[in-house]
């Protein structure tokens, strides 16, 4: 079947003017409407004062340090509750802990392990 030229540079032509235009299809008003709004958005972010804006500041800071006593309070509270256990039981948490990361991170062991590991031993 034979395509006529004429369609194939109708089609180019529409869909070059589709790219063309597509950002055109805003009116003018509706383009100074969200010019407008971005300025206001600007001064009033402008036109806050130096003590609210150390302010802000200030709570920003507070909300990190929060975070990381938080983070670090949580690591030496993990490592105290290991500390509590046996020797045999140390070693099955991290080896348990180890799995859940790995199967958490969407990680898979190489194939030839999947096919060759050891079976689980029948308890």
């Amino acid at each position: 079947m034979k395509i006529p030229k004429g369609s194939i540079v109708l089609g180019i032509l529409f869909v070059c003017s589709v790219f063309l235009f597509a950002d055109c299809s805003k009116t003018a008003g509706m383009r100074r409407v969200e010019r407008n709004s971005r300025k206001a958005e600007r001064s009033i972010e402008n036109n806050k004062s130096k003590k609210v804006q150390r302010a802000e500041a200030k709570a920003v800071r507070q909300k990190e340090q929060q975070k990381a006593a938080y983070e670090k309070a949580k690591e030496k509270d993990n490592k105290h509750r290991l500390k509590m256990q046996t020797k045999a039981t140390q070693k099955r948490m991290k080896e348990t802990r180890k799995k859940a990361d790995r199967y958490n991170d969407k990680y898979r062991e190489p194939f030839f392990k999947r096919i060759f590991g050891r079976k689980k031993p029948k308890t």
